[in-house]
């Protein structure tokens, strides 16, 4: 499969709940070595579940994740 990613060093997969994004997102990290960030990670940090990260934190955790370059990034619009 990671043969078809050919340069590609910045992806985002997006869909519905329980749709196999996850699944998908790991499967591509561990082939390519692309770190994977999960978007309700961001929103909701884990040590903090009950808590939802401010939108200025949120933009600062984005922030830094840009600058680190190549990435696969996975999660919905909910």
């Amino acid at each position: 499969m990671i043969e078809e990613l050919g340069t590609a060093r910045k992806i985002l997969i997006t869909g519905m709940v329980a749709s196999g994004k996850t699944t998908l997102a790991r499967k591509l990290a561990e082939e390519s070595g692309l770190p994977l960030y999960e978007l309700d990670r961001i929103a909701h940090p884990i040590d903090k579940s009950d808590y939802g990260r401010p939108h200025d934190e949120q933009k600062t955790v984005l922030e830094e994740i840009d600058e680190s370059g190549s990435r696969l990034m996975e999660g919905s619009d909910r």
